[in-house]
């Protein structure tokens, strides 16, 4: 395919998944399950990085290779304040405080991001993205974010 690989779009791009390839090559609609945010340590970065996958994903729809296709957004679970020590589930989403270790504190961040350019874009219409928001389903847990 003639289609760049969004890595390659990215200067230090190092902890990229080859996915691009299979779906590139892939001949039926795919559902493509994107996450990113873990290793990344600042909002202006991950713009940078959802940019180039942006380019990526309106290259594909402008050569209409992937019609059909959907595309998913899964949120990052963040790790909460002392993480090691809870041995039980929190009673309250009020108790989950987001930590900055690991940059875990601008995954929240990260995802009002995504949700703002999902809303703002025909491109994420034409690909009938969503988003998986896991956020809510591992808060209270005290492994929900191990991974």
């Amino acid at each position: 395919s003639d289609l760049a690989s969004p890595c390659r779009l990215q200067a230090g791009c190092d902890v990229c998944f080859d996915w691009h390839t299979p779906f590139t090559n892939s001949s039926s609609p795919t559902l493509l399950l994107f996450n990113m945010g873990p290793h990344i340590h600042s909002l202006e970065t991950f713009r940078r990085y959802w940019g180039g996958f942006a380019d990526y994903m309106d290259s594909t729809r402008k050569a209409n290779t992937f019609k059909g296709s959907r595309v998913m957004f899964r949120a990052s679970a963040s790790g909460h304040v002392n993480c090691d020590q809870y041995k039980r589930p929190f009673r309250s989403s009020q108790d989950f405080i987001p930590t900055s270790k690991y940059v875990w504190d601008k995954y929240m961040d990260y995802s009002t991001y995504v949700l703002q350019e999902f809303s703002k874009s025909e491109l994420w219409t034409y690909f009938r993205s969503t988003f998986l928001d896991i956020v809510p389903m591992t808060m209270l847990r005290p492994d929900g974010h191990y991974g």
